[in-house]
Protein backbone atom coordinates (compact mmCIF):
# COMPACT_ATOMS: atom_id res chain seq x y z
CA UNK A 1 0.00 0.00 0.00
CA UNK A 2 2.84 2.71 0.63
CA UNK A 3 4.38 1.27 -2.47
CA UNK A 4 1.31 2.49 -4.63
CA UNK A 5 0.75 5.69 -2.66
CA UNK A 6 4.43 7.24 -3.32
CA UNK A 7 3.92 6.12 -6.92
CA UNK A 8 0.59 8.60 -7.11
CA UNK A 9 2.66 11.59 -5.40
CA UNK A 10 5.37 10.99 -7.73
CA UNK A 11 3.42 11.16 -10.75
CA UNK A 12 1.73 14.14 -9.44
CA UNK A 13 4.65 16.13 -8.79
CA UNK A 14 5.79 15.31 -12.16
CA UNK A 15 2.85 16.57 -13.88
CA UNK A 16 3.11 19.72 -11.97
CA UNK A 17 6.51 20.21 -13.03
CA UNK A 18 5.67 19.69 -16.91
CA UNK A 19 2.62 22.67 -16.51
CA UNK A 20 5.14 25.43 -15.16
CA UNK A 21 6.82 25.49 -18.53
CA UNK A 22 5.59 25.35 -22.21
CA UNK A 23 1.72 25.96 -22.84
CA UNK A 24 -0.06 27.13 -20.09
CA UNK A 25 -3.79 28.17 -21.40
CA UNK A 26 -5.18 28.10 -25.01
CA UNK A 27 -5.25 25.98 -28.06
CA UNK A 28 -3.66 26.00 -31.27
CA UNK A 29 -6.53 27.37 -32.87
CA UNK A 30 -6.48 30.00 -29.95
CA UNK A 31 -3.27 31.55 -31.04
CA UNK A 32 -3.71 30.42 -34.60
CA UNK A 33 -0.33 30.52 -36.19
CA UNK A 34 3.31 30.47 -34.80
CA UNK A 35 5.64 32.18 -32.54
CA UNK A 36 9.52 32.72 -33.17
CA UNK A 37 11.56 33.28 -30.45
CA UNK A 38 14.75 32.68 -29.36
CA UNK A 39 15.78 32.10 -25.54
CA UNK A 40 18.18 34.32 -24.39
CA UNK A 41 21.34 31.83 -24.22
CA UNK A 42 20.75 29.52 -26.76
CA UNK A 43 21.89 28.63 -30.15
CA UNK A 44 18.63 27.51 -31.75
CA UNK A 45 15.58 30.14 -32.40
CA UNK A 46 12.62 28.22 -32.54
CA UNK A 47 9.45 28.36 -34.26
CA UNK A 48 6.46 26.90 -32.44
CA UNK A 49 2.82 26.19 -33.09
CA UNK A 50 -0.05 27.54 -30.63
CA UNK A 51 0.58 24.00 -28.59
CA UNK A 52 4.12 24.04 -28.19
CA UNK A 53 5.70 21.95 -31.05
CA UNK A 54 8.64 23.32 -32.64
CA UNK A 55 7.93 23.25 -36.32
CA UNK A 56 10.95 25.05 -37.50
CA UNK A 57 14.40 25.68 -35.94
CA UNK A 58 17.97 27.32 -36.90
CA UNK A 59 20.72 25.93 -35.36
CA UNK A 60 23.95 28.28 -35.01
CA UNK A 61 27.14 28.80 -33.29
CA UNK A 62 26.32 31.71 -32.05
CA UNK A 63 24.22 33.15 -28.95
CA UNK A 64 22.21 36.18 -29.39
CA UNK A 65 22.72 39.50 -29.68
CA UNK A 66 19.44 39.28 -28.85
CA UNK A 67 16.72 40.57 -31.37
CA UNK A 68 15.76 37.70 -34.48
CA UNK A 69 13.18 38.16 -37.27
CA UNK A 70 11.89 35.90 -40.28
CA UNK A 71 12.10 37.92 -43.40
CA UNK A 72 9.47 37.86 -45.86
CA UNK A 73 12.25 36.01 -48.04
CA UNK A 74 12.58 33.02 -45.74
CA UNK A 75 15.75 34.16 -44.63
CA UNK A 76 16.03 34.37 -40.67
CA UNK A 77 18.01 37.71 -39.95
CA UNK A 78 20.05 37.13 -36.63
CA UNK A 79 22.03 39.30 -34.60
CA UNK A 80 24.84 36.96 -32.90
CA UNK A 81 27.34 37.67 -30.05
CA UNK A 82 30.76 37.26 -30.51
CA UNK A 83 33.66 37.50 -27.89
CA UNK A 84 34.96 40.92 -27.24
CA UNK A 85 35.80 41.81 -23.81
CA UNK A 86 36.02 45.59 -24.70
CA UNK A 87 31.78 45.74 -24.45
CA UNK A 88 30.54 43.57 -21.47
CA UNK A 89 27.05 45.09 -21.28
CA UNK A 90 23.68 43.70 -21.74
CA UNK A 91 22.73 43.13 -25.24
CA UNK A 92 26.54 42.76 -26.62
CA UNK A 93 26.54 41.38 -30.15
CA UNK A 94 28.79 41.71 -32.89
CA UNK A 95 27.38 40.02 -35.56
CA UNK A 96 24.60 39.98 -37.93
CA UNK A 97 23.59 36.97 -39.77
CA UNK A 98 21.06 35.53 -42.53
CA UNK A 99 20.48 32.42 -42.17
CA UNK A 100 18.22 30.14 -45.08
CA UNK A 101 15.49 28.10 -44.52
CA UNK A 102 18.04 24.85 -44.77
CA UNK A 103 19.79 26.40 -41.94
CA UNK A 104 22.99 27.73 -44.11
CA UNK A 105 24.46 30.87 -43.36
CA UNK A 106 24.06 33.42 -46.80
CA UNK A 107 25.53 36.54 -44.87
CA UNK A 108 26.97 37.39 -41.90
CA UNK A 109 28.83 40.92 -40.73
CA UNK A 110 30.93 41.76 -38.21
CA UNK A 111 31.23 44.67 -36.43
CA UNK A 112 33.63 44.11 -33.14
CA UNK A 113 36.71 45.62 -31.85
CA UNK A 114 38.61 48.03 -29.20
CA UNK A 115 36.57 50.93 -30.11
CA UNK A 116 32.72 49.58 -31.32
CA UNK A 117 30.42 46.66 -31.30
CA UNK A 118 27.16 45.83 -33.01
CA UNK A 119 24.75 45.65 -30.03
CA UNK A 120 20.49 44.37 -29.16
CA UNK A 121 18.69 44.95 -32.23
CA UNK A 122 18.56 45.53 -36.04
CA UNK A 123 15.50 46.70 -38.48
CA UNK A 124 15.73 45.11 -42.07
CA UNK A 125 14.52 47.83 -44.34
CA UNK A 126 12.50 47.42 -47.63
CA UNK A 127 15.44 47.97 -50.12
CA UNK A 128 17.64 45.10 -48.70
CA UNK A 129 19.84 47.25 -46.50
CA UNK A 130 20.15 46.83 -42.50
CA UNK A 131 19.53 49.44 -40.39
CA UNK A 132 22.08 48.60 -36.91
CA UNK A 133 22.80 49.80 -33.62
CA UNK A 134 26.27 50.24 -32.45
CA UNK A 135 28.34 51.23 -29.44
CA UNK A 136 30.84 53.52 -30.02
CA UNK A 137 33.57 54.79 -27.44
CA UNK A 138 35.23 58.16 -27.26
CA UNK A 139 37.65 58.65 -24.60
CA UNK A 140 37.65 60.96 -21.14
CA UNK A 141 39.47 63.57 -22.99
CA UNK A 142 36.49 63.98 -26.18
CA UNK A 143 33.78 63.23 -23.49
CA UNK A 144 35.57 66.43 -21.74
CA UNK A 145 36.20 68.29 -24.89
CA UNK A 146 32.41 67.68 -25.48
CA UNK A 147 31.28 69.48 -22.31
CA UNK A 148 30.82 65.99 -20.10
CA UNK A 149 31.62 66.66 -16.07
CA UNK A 150 34.43 65.36 -14.58
CA UNK A 151 32.57 63.31 -12.17
CA UNK A 152 30.29 61.69 -14.89
CA UNK A 153 33.41 60.15 -16.37
CA UNK A 154 33.67 56.70 -15.19
CA UNK A 155 36.51 54.94 -13.61
CA UNK A 156 38.03 53.27 -16.81
CA UNK A 157 38.12 56.85 -18.39
CA UNK A 158 35.30 56.07 -21.37
CA UNK A 159 32.06 56.59 -22.84
CA UNK A 160 29.70 54.60 -25.15
CA UNK A 161 28.30 56.26 -27.26
CA UNK A 162 25.65 55.46 -30.01
CA UNK A 163 25.69 55.48 -33.54
CA UNK A 164 23.19 54.02 -36.22
CA UNK A 165 24.88 52.59 -39.20
CA UNK A 166 22.69 51.50 -42.37
CA UNK A 167 24.17 48.41 -44.18
CA UNK A 168 24.07 47.05 -47.81
CA UNK A 169 25.28 44.00 -48.09
CA UNK A 170 27.59 42.16 -50.47
CA UNK A 171 29.35 39.20 -50.97
CA UNK A 172 29.03 36.61 -48.15
CA UNK A 173 30.56 38.41 -45.28
CA UNK A 174 31.04 42.36 -46.77
CA UNK A 175 28.84 45.33 -46.49
CA UNK A 176 29.09 48.71 -47.10
CA UNK A 177 28.15 51.68 -44.54
CA UNK A 178 25.78 53.61 -47.05
CA UNK A 179 24.30 55.84 -44.16
CA UNK A 180 25.56 56.65 -40.68
CA UNK A 181 23.83 58.78 -37.84
CA UNK A 182 26.40 59.29 -35.09
CA UNK A 183 24.45 60.82 -31.02
CA UNK A 184 27.90 62.70 -30.17
CA UNK A 185 26.70 65.01 -33.18
CA UNK A 186 23.64 65.78 -31.47
CA UNK A 187 24.67 66.64 -27.78
CA UNK A 188 24.12 70.12 -25.35
CA UNK A 189 25.40 70.96 -22.14
CA UNK A 190 24.89 73.97 -20.27
CA UNK A 191 28.71 72.74 -17.97
CA UNK A 192 31.44 74.24 -19.83
CA UNK A 193 30.42 77.34 -21.70
CA UNK A 194 33.94 77.14 -24.03
CA UNK A 195 32.57 74.42 -25.69
CA UNK A 196 31.41 74.56 -29.17
CA UNK A 197 28.10 73.04 -28.01
CA UNK A 198 27.34 75.02 -25.11
CA UNK A 199 23.83 75.98 -24.83
CA UNK A 200 20.35 76.29 -23.00
CA UNK A 201 18.66 72.44 -22.53
CA UNK A 202 15.46 73.41 -22.38
CA UNK A 203 15.23 75.49 -25.47
CA UNK A 204 17.56 72.72 -27.30
CA UNK A 205 15.17 70.33 -26.70
CA UNK A 206 16.21 68.85 -30.17
CA UNK A 207 19.25 67.44 -28.36
CA UNK A 208 20.53 65.35 -25.52
CA UNK A 209 22.12 67.00 -22.36
CA UNK A 210 25.46 65.03 -22.09
CA UNK A 211 25.40 65.42 -18.40
CA UNK A 212 22.01 63.69 -18.08
CA UNK A 213 22.09 60.75 -16.30
CA UNK A 214 19.31 58.79 -13.84
CA UNK A 215 22.00 56.11 -12.12
CA UNK A 216 25.24 55.58 -12.23
CA UNK A 217 25.39 53.21 -15.22
CA UNK A 218 28.78 54.18 -16.30
CA UNK A 219 30.26 54.33 -19.59
CA UNK A 220 26.92 52.41 -21.04
CA UNK A 221 25.35 55.68 -19.94
CA UNK A 222 22.50 55.47 -23.12
CA UNK A 223 22.32 51.59 -23.84
CA UNK A 224 19.84 51.64 -26.75
CA UNK A 225 17.81 48.90 -27.64
CA UNK A 226 15.60 48.55 -30.20
CA UNK A 227 15.12 50.05 -33.06
CA UNK A 228 12.02 50.50 -36.01
CA UNK A 229 11.60 52.01 -39.33
CA UNK A 230 8.90 53.62 -40.98
CA UNK A 231 9.02 53.60 -44.80
CA UNK A 232 6.13 55.71 -45.06
CA UNK A 233 7.96 58.58 -43.08
CA UNK A 234 11.30 57.34 -43.85
CA UNK A 235 11.92 58.21 -40.18
CA UNK A 236 13.37 55.82 -37.36
CA UNK A 237 12.43 55.26 -33.58
CA UNK A 238 15.07 54.19 -31.05
CA UNK A 239 14.50 53.27 -27.63
CA UNK A 240 16.84 54.61 -24.78
CA UNK A 241 16.33 52.77 -21.65
CA UNK A 242 18.64 54.44 -19.30
CA UNK A 243 17.39 57.76 -19.80
CA UNK A 244 13.87 56.50 -20.62
CA UNK A 245 13.17 58.19 -23.50
CA UNK A 246 12.30 57.42 -27.18
CA UNK A 247 13.92 59.06 -29.79
CA UNK A 248 12.57 59.78 -33.64
CA UNK A 249 15.16 60.59 -36.21
CA UNK A 250 15.17 61.80 -39.85
CA UNK A 251 16.91 59.22 -42.78
CA UNK A 252 15.81 61.13 -45.57
CA UNK A 253 18.64 62.65 -44.70
CA UNK A 254 22.47 62.04 -46.36
CA UNK A 255 24.86 61.12 -43.88
CA UNK A 256 26.56 64.65 -43.83
CA UNK A 257 22.93 66.27 -42.77
CA UNK A 258 22.74 63.50 -40.31
CA UNK A 259 25.81 64.91 -38.55
CA UNK A 260 23.96 68.28 -38.18
CA UNK A 261 20.51 70.10 -37.39
CA UNK A 262 19.60 71.04 -40.84
CA UNK A 263 18.29 68.78 -43.88
CA UNK A 264 16.33 65.62 -44.84
CA UNK A 265 12.44 66.07 -45.37
CA UNK A 266 12.06 67.59 -41.78
CA UNK A 267 14.83 69.89 -42.16
CA UNK A 268 16.01 69.07 -38.41
CA UNK A 269 18.75 67.05 -39.75
CA UNK A 270 20.13 64.50 -37.28
CA UNK A 271 18.08 66.13 -34.55
CA UNK A 272 15.35 64.48 -32.22
CA UNK A 273 12.37 65.50 -34.68
CA UNK A 274 10.49 63.74 -31.27
CA UNK A 275 11.43 62.46 -28.23
CA UNK A 276 9.57 60.67 -25.52
CA UNK A 277 9.09 59.85 -21.93
CA UNK A 278 11.07 61.48 -19.67
CA UNK A 279 10.74 65.74 -20.04
CA UNK A 280 13.02 65.73 -17.21
CA UNK A 281 16.01 64.95 -19.65
CA UNK A 282 15.47 68.53 -20.83
CA UNK A 283 14.44 70.17 -17.82
CA UNK A 284 10.80 70.58 -18.45
CA UNK A 285 9.00 68.18 -15.60
CA UNK A 286 10.51 66.28 -12.52
CA UNK A 287 11.92 63.03 -12.62
CA UNK A 288 8.95 61.42 -10.97
CA UNK A 289 6.65 62.19 -13.19
CA UNK A 290 8.17 60.58 -16.51
CA UNK A 291 6.41 58.08 -18.95
CA UNK A 292 8.68 55.50 -19.24
CA UNK A 293 10.64 52.96 -17.22
CA UNK A 294 13.25 51.04 -18.35
CA UNK A 295 11.20 50.34 -21.52
CA UNK A 296 11.76 48.19 -24.58
CA UNK A 297 10.61 47.33 -28.37
CA UNK A 298 8.93 50.39 -29.06
CA UNK A 299 7.43 50.30 -32.68
CA UNK A 300 5.25 52.42 -35.26
CA UNK A 301 1.56 51.10 -35.85
CA UNK A 302 -1.21 52.86 -38.00
CA UNK A 303 -4.59 53.17 -36.63
CA UNK A 304 -7.09 55.00 -38.56
CA UNK A 305 -4.66 56.36 -41.11
CA UNK A 306 -2.56 57.64 -37.89
CA UNK A 307 0.98 56.67 -36.79
CA UNK A 308 1.62 55.27 -33.43
CA UNK A 309 4.08 54.36 -31.52
CA UNK A 310 3.42 50.66 -29.26
CA UNK A 311 5.86 49.85 -26.75
CA UNK A 312 6.38 47.66 -23.59
CA UNK A 313 7.18 50.05 -21.01
CA UNK A 314 8.83 47.44 -18.09
CA UNK A 315 8.66 49.91 -14.68
CA UNK A 316 12.19 48.87 -13.76
CA UNK A 317 11.82 52.38 -11.48
CA UNK A 318 8.49 52.78 -10.56
CA UNK A 319 7.74 53.30 -6.73
CA UNK A 320 5.32 50.10 -7.79
CA UNK A 321 7.05 47.23 -10.01
CA UNK A 322 4.74 46.10 -12.95
CA UNK A 323 4.70 46.31 -16.12
CA UNK A 324 2.56 47.83 -18.87
CA UNK A 325 1.51 47.97 -22.86
CA UNK A 326 1.30 51.51 -23.52
CA UNK A 327 0.37 53.66 -26.92
CA UNK A 328 1.92 57.02 -28.07
CA UNK A 329 -0.37 59.46 -30.39
CA UNK A 330 1.62 61.37 -32.35
CA UNK A 331 0.69 64.83 -33.42
CA UNK A 332 1.89 66.73 -36.40
CA UNK A 333 2.66 70.21 -37.32
CA UNK A 334 0.36 71.68 -40.18
CA UNK A 335 2.82 70.90 -42.43
CA UNK A 336 2.92 67.24 -41.64
CA UNK A 337 6.57 67.29 -41.91
CA UNK A 338 7.33 67.75 -38.08
CA UNK A 339 5.78 66.83 -34.82
CA UNK A 340 4.07 69.49 -32.69
CA UNK A 341 5.43 71.58 -29.81
CA UNK A 342 3.45 72.95 -26.99
CA UNK A 343 5.04 75.41 -24.81
CA UNK A 344 8.45 73.85 -25.34
CA UNK A 345 7.54 70.01 -25.02
CA UNK A 346 6.38 67.52 -27.99
CA UNK A 347 2.64 67.60 -27.66
CA UNK A 348 1.57 63.89 -27.34
CA UNK A 349 -0.84 61.59 -25.45
CA UNK A 350 -0.87 58.08 -24.45
CA UNK A 351 -3.03 55.31 -23.61
CA UNK A 352 -2.74 52.03 -21.13
CA UNK A 353 -3.54 49.43 -23.76
CA UNK A 354 -2.75 46.74 -20.72
CA UNK A 355 -2.09 45.98 -17.29
CA UNK A 356 -2.78 43.22 -15.10
CA UNK A 357 -5.24 43.19 -13.13
CA UNK A 358 -2.94 42.74 -10.22
CA UNK A 359 -0.38 44.71 -11.22
CA UNK A 360 2.55 42.93 -10.01
CA UNK A 361 1.30 39.94 -11.65
CA UNK A 362 2.93 41.44 -15.07
CA UNK A 363 6.74 42.59 -13.80
CA UNK A 364 9.62 42.15 -16.44
CA UNK A 365 12.16 44.36 -15.05
CA UNK A 366 14.28 43.96 -18.11
CA UNK A 367 14.27 42.64 -22.07
CA UNK A 368 10.38 42.05 -23.40
CA UNK A 369 8.15 43.24 -25.96
CA UNK A 370 4.54 43.54 -27.57
CA UNK A 371 3.17 43.47 -30.96
CA UNK A 372 -0.61 44.62 -32.37
CA UNK A 373 -1.85 41.50 -34.38
CA UNK A 374 -4.43 42.08 -37.53
CA UNK A 375 -7.25 41.07 -35.39
CA UNK A 376 -6.62 44.01 -32.71
CA UNK A 377 -5.04 41.32 -30.32
CA UNK A 378 -1.56 41.67 -28.53
CA UNK A 379 0.96 39.12 -28.24
CA UNK A 380 2.97 40.12 -25.43
CA UNK A 381 6.93 38.63 -24.29
CA UNK A 382 7.62 39.00 -20.49
CA UNK A 383 10.66 38.46 -21.22
CA UNK A 384 12.45 38.11 -17.70
CA UNK A 385 10.61 35.59 -17.17
CA UNK A 386 10.21 33.54 -20.78
CA UNK A 387 6.00 33.69 -20.78
CA UNK A 388 4.60 34.94 -24.07
CA UNK A 389 1.16 35.65 -24.12
CA UNK A 390 -1.78 36.69 -26.26
CA UNK A 391 -4.65 38.83 -25.20
CA UNK A 392 -8.03 39.78 -26.70
CA UNK A 393 -9.59 43.24 -26.96
CA UNK A 394 -10.82 42.54 -23.45
CA UNK A 395 -7.55 42.66 -22.38
CA UNK A 396 -8.35 38.92 -21.55
CA UNK A 397 -5.42 36.39 -21.74
CA UNK A 398 -6.55 33.76 -24.55
CA UNK A 399 -3.02 32.08 -25.09
CA UNK A 400 -0.19 31.42 -22.94
CA UNK A 401 3.71 29.97 -23.04
CA UNK A 402 6.39 29.95 -21.17
CA UNK A 403 9.73 28.69 -22.43
CA UNK A 404 11.38 25.78 -21.28
CA UNK A 405 14.73 26.36 -22.31
CA UNK A 406 17.93 27.66 -20.32
CA UNK A 407 16.08 27.17 -16.66
CA UNK A 408 18.21 24.56 -15.14
CA UNK A 409 17.38 25.46 -11.75
CA UNK A 410 13.96 24.79 -12.89
CA UNK A 411 14.83 21.46 -13.89
CA UNK A 412 16.41 20.63 -10.42
CA UNK A 413 13.47 22.58 -8.24
CA UNK A 414 15.86 24.40 -6.58
CA UNK A 415 14.99 27.93 -7.28
CA UNK A 416 12.18 30.26 -8.11
CA UNK A 417 9.69 29.24 -11.03
CA UNK A 418 10.11 30.82 -13.95
CA UNK A 419 10.65 30.27 -17.34
CA UNK A 420 14.40 31.02 -19.30
CA UNK A 421 14.71 34.39 -20.44
CA UNK A 422 13.80 35.51 -24.01
CA UNK A 423 14.25 39.16 -25.32
CA UNK A 424 11.28 39.40 -27.89
CA UNK A 425 8.86 37.24 -29.39
CA UNK A 426 7.07 37.35 -32.30
CA UNK A 427 4.20 36.16 -33.90
CA UNK A 428 4.11 34.57 -37.71
CA UNK A 429 0.66 34.37 -39.26
CA UNK A 430 0.53 30.47 -40.73
CA UNK A 431 -0.19 31.77 -44.81
CA UNK A 432 3.00 34.35 -43.97
CA UNK A 433 5.08 34.42 -47.37
CA UNK A 434 8.17 33.25 -45.60
CA UNK A 435 7.35 30.06 -44.66
CA UNK A 436 6.48 28.80 -48.22
CA UNK A 437 10.13 27.69 -48.21
CA UNK A 438 9.64 25.34 -45.09
CA UNK A 439 8.16 21.89 -44.42
CA UNK A 440 6.29 22.56 -41.45
CA UNK A 441 5.37 20.33 -39.37
CA UNK A 442 5.76 19.25 -35.72
CA UNK A 443 8.73 17.87 -34.68
CA UNK A 444 8.55 18.13 -30.86
CA UNK A 445 7.72 19.56 -27.25
CA UNK A 446 10.44 22.26 -26.23
CA UNK A 447 10.10 20.98 -22.49
CA UNK A 448 10.41 17.48 -23.61
CA UNK A 449 14.22 18.62 -24.11
CA UNK A 450 14.97 18.58 -20.18
CA UNK A 451 15.77 21.98 -19.99
CA UNK A 452 18.78 21.84 -21.23
CA UNK A 453 21.57 25.00 -21.72
CA UNK A 454 21.69 24.12 -25.67
CA UNK A 455 25.34 26.45 -25.27
CA UNK A 456 29.38 25.49 -25.70
CA UNK A 457 29.44 26.63 -22.49
CA UNK A 458 29.73 24.18 -19.69
CA UNK A 459 27.42 23.79 -17.03
CA UNK A 460 29.24 24.27 -13.91
CA UNK A 461 26.19 23.93 -11.56
CA UNK A 462 22.28 25.00 -11.12
CA UNK A 463 23.57 28.32 -9.31
CA UNK A 464 25.78 29.61 -12.12
CA UNK A 465 26.74 28.61 -15.20
CA UNK A 466 30.62 29.76 -17.04
CA UNK A 467 29.75 31.90 -20.30
CA UNK A 468 33.39 32.53 -21.00
CA UNK A 469 36.77 31.83 -19.87
CA UNK A 470 40.33 33.78 -20.84
CA UNK A 471 43.28 34.05 -18.86
CA UNK A 472 42.53 37.61 -17.84
CA UNK A 473 38.86 37.22 -17.20
CA UNK A 474 35.63 34.74 -16.09
CA UNK A 475 32.37 35.52 -17.29
CA UNK A 476 29.39 33.78 -15.06
CA UNK A 477 25.78 34.22 -15.41
CA UNK A 478 24.05 33.15 -12.53
CA UNK A 479 20.41 32.03 -11.84
CA UNK A 480 17.42 34.05 -11.34
CA UNK A 481 17.48 35.21 -7.76
CA UNK A 482 20.84 34.80 -6.87
CA UNK A 483 22.40 38.03 -5.45
CA UNK A 484 25.45 39.42 -3.06
CA UNK A 485 27.94 37.80 -5.38
CA UNK A 486 31.60 37.72 -4.49
CA UNK A 487 34.77 36.72 -5.68
CA UNK A 488 37.77 35.50 -3.83
CA UNK A 489 41.51 33.84 -4.28
CA UNK A 490 41.59 30.79 -1.64
CA UNK A 491 44.18 32.72 0.79
CA UNK A 492 41.14 35.84 0.57
CA UNK A 493 41.90 37.93 -1.26
CA UNK A 494 38.81 40.05 -3.07
CA UNK A 495 39.01 39.31 -7.28
CA UNK A 496 37.17 42.36 -8.92
CA UNK A 497 34.60 42.37 -11.13
CA UNK A 498 31.90 43.79 -13.43
CA UNK A 499 27.74 43.58 -13.19
CA UNK A 500 27.09 43.54 -17.13
CA UNK A 501 22.77 43.15 -15.88
CA UNK A 502 21.18 40.04 -17.35
CA UNK A 503 22.80 37.88 -14.33
CA UNK A 504 25.86 38.26 -15.83
CA UNK A 505 29.20 38.77 -14.26
CA UNK A 506 33.28 39.35 -15.23
CA UNK A 507 35.62 38.79 -12.55
CA UNK A 508 39.01 40.19 -13.58
CA UNK A 509 40.95 37.19 -12.53
CA UNK A 510 44.52 38.75 -14.33
CA UNK A 511 46.17 35.45 -15.34
CA UNK A 512 45.02 33.94 -11.39
CA UNK A 513 45.35 29.95 -11.59
CA UNK A 514 44.02 28.07 -8.66
CA UNK A 515 40.85 28.05 -6.49
CA UNK A 516 38.45 30.89 -6.56
CA UNK A 517 35.57 30.89 -3.90
CA UNK A 518 32.14 31.79 -5.34
CA UNK A 519 30.04 33.51 -2.68
CA UNK A 520 26.44 34.24 -3.23
CA UNK A 521 22.77 34.37 -1.63
CA UNK A 522 19.32 33.15 -2.72
CA UNK A 523 16.44 34.48 -0.35
CA UNK A 524 18.98 35.36 2.87
CA UNK A 525 20.53 31.48 2.35
CA UNK A 526 24.38 31.63 1.70
CA UNK A 527 25.56 29.61 -1.40
CA UNK A 528 29.51 28.98 -1.52
CA UNK A 529 31.21 27.07 -4.51
CA UNK A 530 34.04 26.52 -5.78
CA UNK A 531 36.46 26.63 -9.36
CA UNK A 532 39.70 24.86 -9.76
CA UNK A 533 41.57 27.48 -12.44
CA UNK A 534 43.91 25.34 -13.85
CA UNK A 535 46.60 26.26 -16.49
Amino acid sequence: MKKEILILLFIVLVENTLAQVGLQFGSGEDLDGYILYQPNNNLTTYLIDGEGYVVAEWESVYQPGRAVYLLYNGNLLKTARIENFNFIDGGRGGRIELISSSNEVLWSYELSNEFESLHHDVAFLPNGNILALAWEKISSDDALENGRKPELIPANSEIWMEKIIELKPSGSSDATIVWEWHLIDHLVQDYDETKSNYGDISSDYRKLDFNYQIDNNGADWIHMNAIDYNEELDQIVVSTPFINEIWIIDHSTTTLEASTGAGGNSGHGGDFLFRWGNNHTYGMSNLKDRDLFGQHNPQWIKENGDWKILLFNNGRGREELYSTIDQVDLSFDNDGLNYSVLDGVFNSNSTNIYTAENKDEFYSSFVSGVQKLANNQYLICEGANGRIFQIDENKRVVWEYVNPIDIEPKCSNSLEETGGIVFRASYIPKDFNGLSDYNINRKYLLETLGCPLKTKKEIVNSVFKIQSLSSDYLEFNFASGINDVAFYTIDGKSIPFSYMGDQNFIAKINGYTGVIIVNCALNDKKIVKKIVLKK
